[in-house]
């Protein structure tokens, strides 16, 4: 099992024609425990009611992936910026969610939501990204290799 991943460097793109992404912040709270709801593998640190009540809703960010139209990925991310450091911490704990409710595990849609983590917290906000994946058993290995193949340095 992962504990923690950690990206720092280097954009990648998606395929605009494969997927496209949005990012909500401030982030609608109903809209977004529908889209958690949505998943198989969500878990109550994905919500906004936990986000909000343990870290604030300043430092929450909502980023899903979709694919015509329909949500296919999805990451909760808690924001640090140190007053005082040149970079701040994005952290993704339990997430991101990638199995659809009655689906079966899609590897592109995990490769696609990383992809989108790194592009919008790393690249544009200058965050070092962790990502904790969830201790799911039919996600695991398969999120450990997406992560190795997204560069992130496995601890």
């Amino acid at each position: 099992m992962i504990r923690h991943a950690l990206r720092t460097d280097e954009t990648v793109r998606i395929n605009s024609a494969i997927a496209s992404t949005e990012s909500l912040s401030p982030p609608d709270a109903a809209g977004w425990n529908a889209i958690v709801a949505s998943f198989a593998d969500a878990s109550y640190d994905q919500t906004s009611a936990y986000g909000y009540a343990v870290w604030g809703k300043e430092r929450v960010r909502h980023l899903i992936v979709r694919k015509k139209g329909e949500a296919v990925a999805a990451a909760q991310a808690i924001l640090f910026r140190p007053a005082g450091l040149p970079r701040g911490l994005a952290y993704v704990k339990n997430g991101p969610l990638w199995i659809s409710k009655g689906g079966k595990p899609e590897p592109g849609n995990y490769d696609l939501v990383l992809e989108t983590l790194v592009n919008e917290l790393v690249i544009a906000s200058r965050l070092y990204l962790v990502v904790q994946p969830p201790a799911h058993p039919e996600s695991s290995a398969l999120a450990t290799a997406a992560l190795r193949r997204a560069g992130f340095r496995l601890r």
